[in-house]
């Protein structure tokens, strides 16, 4: 028998290469920018001495090779691509891997906006009614991690685009897409490429699973007349949730209608969802409240990496608005902003890589001021704060030219306004 390749080794690379390891096979862990801390955390994988960690691709025999597994945050013109078709090699994804030896119920989740609320959502709801679940993928737990301690019920995974690219198996008993708006134009050619990925979920339903969308995807259903495809529109979305309610400002009502309908399936009523909503705990930094600044409500949603994530969270925030965006740009149109963030907007404080195009496409019809970071946003704003009732980040782009990722992100903003509420407490 050849070896396992595990392509990345990030948190899933990482995952599936224990994995690997502790069902016997012999793994060669490949990545080209490995850093010092990665080298670490290598070292701690057991048994070691079943492991080869190289990060030159000329190092990699194709003849000694069975399969690749490849984690998601690879780039699809990496050349490892070209070499698995040269050498004719199985390529699969970390959650193929995982899902592979999982013997249990998996609902898998995609779409732009709202997966990672909608997936801890519905994982919560099955839990409170008796049901054993875990949230997996991309909501930042590997599945392989989770299956190398437990063999596992329910799962509930995030999936997103990278990782549906190189996904191939049926396995997924219920399948719920969510709208699909442009977003990581980075790494696709077209919005349709992007869209295409995401529409890839309905391929890896199980015969006679479940499929859950909006109408407007009706049509691609009947590709699959082997499933139970339930296409819904707005208005029966709507239905769906009157009885329920929610106070939760990250959730859709798209979102919520899919969850009572899963809920549904595992034989859970409206009432116990309603009641199972209060007890859910909303995600840091996802139109996160987080407290006031000078009597000014101040709101984290450093989730948002999309501009549709921003309109989403503008909406759920009631009076004048102070918003906050950045970062660097997807690939995406920041004009979309200025025919939908609405007439609530006061001031925009742009920061970041994409700060003067924001400026450039919002300028003439929003007030925009451009700043070096985040912090002399936010201290700009509290000098103006008589303007607006709301302080929202959500910045509709990713944060890595200034920042690790999101969270660090979010932190950070919290930790300005608690910097700033601190001062006028001495004062």
């Amino acid at each position: 028998m050849g070896h396992t390749v595990v392509v990345g080794l990030g948190l899933s690379g990482f995952a599936a290469t224990q994995f690997l390891l502790n069902k016997g096979l012999s793994v060669i862990a490949f990545d080209d920018h490995l850093s010092q801390a990665q080298r670490e955390l290598l070292q701690t994988l057991t048994p070691l001495d079943q492991v080869a960690i190289v990060d030159d691709i000329h190092e990699l025999d194709g003849r000694q090779i069975d399969q690749i597994v490849i984690s998601p945050g690879v780039s699809k013109k990496h050349s490892i691509y070209l070499f698995a078709q040269k050498n004719k090699i199985v390529l699969m994804s970390e959650m193929d891997l995982g899902l592979s030896y999982f013997e249990g119920i998996c609902i898998g989740i995609t779409g732009t906006n709202g997966k990672t609320t909608l997936t801890n959502l519905i994982t919560h709801i099955l839990n409170e009614n008796g049901k054993k679940a875990v949230a997996v993928g991309n909501v930042g737990y590997p599945l392989t991690s989770f299956l190398s301690k437990s063999k596992g019920e329910i799962i509930v995974a995030e999936i997103s685009s990278f990782q549906l690219e190189t996904m191939r198996e049926q396995k997924i008993d219920m399948g719920i897409l969510l709208e699909i708006t442009p977003d990581h134009l980075d790494r696709y050619e077209s919005f349709n490429e992007y869209k295409q990925t995401k529409l890839h979920l309905l391929d890896l339903i199980k015969p006679k699973g479940a499929f859950y969308t909006n109408e407007e995807i009706s049509d691609l259903c009947k590709q699959r007349p082997d499933i139970n495809c339930i296409c819904k529109t707005e208005k029966e979305l709507e239905l769906i949730t009157e009885e329920v309610g929610s106070s939760l400002h990250a959730i859709s009502s798209e979102g919520l209608a899919f969850a009572i309908l899963v809920a549904d399936k595992f034989g859970i009523v409206k009432e116990e969802v309603a009641k199972s909503l209060i007890s859910f705990q909303k995600l840091e930094h996802r139109i996160e409240y987080i407290g006031e600044m000078q009597g000014i409500k101040c709101y984290n949603d450093s989730k948002s990496t999309t501009v549709a994530s921003t309109i989403f969270a503008v909406d759920k925030v009631e009076g004048r608005i102070a918003l906050f965006v950045g970062g660097v740009s997807k690939g995406q149109t920041f004009l979309d902003w200025k025919e939908n963030l609405g007439d609530r907007i006061v001031k925009i404080y742009a920061f970041g890589s994409a700060s003067f195009e924001i400026e450039e496409a919002l300028k003439d019809k929003f007030c925009v001021e451009v700043t070096n970071s985040l912090e002399i946003a936010l201290k700009k704003a509290f000098n103006e704060s008589k303007s607006f009732d709301a302080i929202l980040l959500s910045p509709g782009c990713s944060s890595f030219d200034q920042y690790q990722n999101y969270m660090e992100r979010g932190e950070h903003f919290k930790s300005i306004v608690s910097e700033i509420n601190q001062k006028q407490k001495t004062i």
